[in-house]
């Protein structure tokens, strides 16, 4: 048996797919003995060759699962914004009417990738052959418009939501090569929520924030098998999908944090913490994180973000629990009060130029472009007296971290 799926070009809905297509990734012969297929990855496509084509439908079946559980615990403490009235008309009730499942009762996009995801489901059993034909289904029409599956019998555009190639502005844009129109069948929109699902992280100060899996960690699971059994390992599943985004998923992470990865430095030393707390010290997991602002009318890209966490692990790693817990509220405060005054990080840390002229001297010290006493004297000269921060041995503990020659001879 070989099956070929076709993969969409560089845009925010190859991201989602390639997130949920996670699945295909962990390919040879699975732990828990329920598949056994190998896959060779082009830029274009994923060939997998197994004993049948169950192997395949097993996968669908668990990207769908694993998708529905994961959208199933952030509706608990995650908010989604409120669909665009024009996906409610448009794509949303196509997509709903192929599936045979009603529209939810909350109009927010959380509820209807719920109601989207459970149809799928169901059609997906039922169906098997018919959604792993579809994924083998790409073309190019004569009015530049990219199709995804089984169009002749269902069209359904692309989400508002998932439109930001349209949009000439906002930060890191120029990364996106494709500004064609997509159109799907059921099933391959089915997908596209269900990476949507694994990756939403937040929904706050009007920007949605989506943690994408990055490609070359995909790449890196497939062909090094000990990389994959690490994470595996690290993370209680024997499911590559789940070690990613299931209850203590590496790429959940962001959910967890639920704040907007801006500014981009204190974000990224917060990450760093937190991989830290959650005992993830494991290499090689770069972040990949987009910020889309919703203002009711648009959806804009304002950045697609890449940190490279291993200096901001690796400087987590060294200090104290209690230097940890005190960084952590001081570069959350930092991001709160980028959107807006807070008199209660103002009060501990002062206003959001006093606190971001630290941030990015820390951020440079951990780099290794800025001297580590230059850092420690603005915490000690710049923050309000009685900020935590100014802590004679938090100073100390941040300040032994670049020079441990120091803290062995003490």
């Amino acid at each position: 048996m070989k099956i070929k799926i076709v993969l969409p070009p560089e845009s925010l809905v190859r991201d989602l797919c390639m997130s949920a297509f996670t699945t295909f990734f962990d390919s040879g012969v699975n732990t828990d003995g329920i598949w056994n297929f190998n896959v060779s990855y082009m830029s274009d496509s994923l060939v997998i060759e197994g004993e049948n084509s169950e192997t395949v439908t097993y996968a669908i079946s668990n990207i769908l699962k694993v998708a529905l559980d994961s959208l199933e615990r952030k509706e608990k403490y995650l908010h989604f914004p409120k669909v665009h009235r024009n996906d409610v008309q448009g794509p949303l009730k196509k997509v709903l009417e192929a599936l045979r499942v009603s529209s939810p009762q909350n109009q927010d996009y959380g509820s209807y990738a719920k109601k989207i995801i459970e149809g799928a489901l169901e059609d997906s059993e039922s169906k098997p052959d018919e959604w792993i034909n579809s994924l083998s289904m790409m073309s190019i029409e004569s009015d530049g418009s990219i199709h995804f599956g089984n169009t002749s019998k269902t069209k359904i555009s692309n989400l508002q939501l998932f439109k930001v190639e349209k949009y000439e502005h906002g930060k890191g844009f120029g990364d996106l090569k494709v500004k064609a129109d997509f159109i799907f069948d059921e099933k391959w929109f089915s997908l596209v929520i269900a990476g949507f699902c694994l990756t939403y992280s937040a929904f706050t100060q009007g920007e949605i924030i989506l943690s994408i899996v990055p490609e070359e960690v995909l790449i890196r699971s497939l062909r090094d098998r000990e990389y994959k059994r690490a994470v595996k390992e690290l993370t209680g599943s024997n499911n590559l999908l789940v070690s990613f985004f299931g209850e203590r998923g590496i790429f959940r992470l962001p959910e967890k944090i639920n704040l907007p990865p801006n500014p981009i430095d204190a974000y990224s030393i917060l990450l760093g913490i937190a991989l830290k707390n959650e005992g993830f010290v494991i290499e090689g997991f770069p972040y990949v994180l987009a910020r889309l602002r919703f203002t009711g009318q648009t959806f804009t890209l304002l950045e697609k973000s890449d940190i490279r966490i291993e200096p901001f692990l690796d400087f987590a790693k060294k200090l104290s629990k209690k230097t940890l817990e005190v960084l952590r509220e001081f570069l959350v405060g930092t991001i709160m009060l980028s959107y807006y005054r807070n008199d209660y990080y103002a009060s501990k840390y002062g206003d959001y130029s006093v606190c971001y002229r630290l941030v990015q001297s820390l951020y440079q010290t951990i780099l290794g472009s800025r001297k580590p006493e230059e850092t420690v004297y603005i915490m000690a000269r710049s923050l309000p007296e009685n900020s935590p921060l100014r802590d004679e041995w938090i100073l100390r503990d941040i300040y032994e971290v670049f020079f441990p020659t120091i803290r062995e001879t003490c």
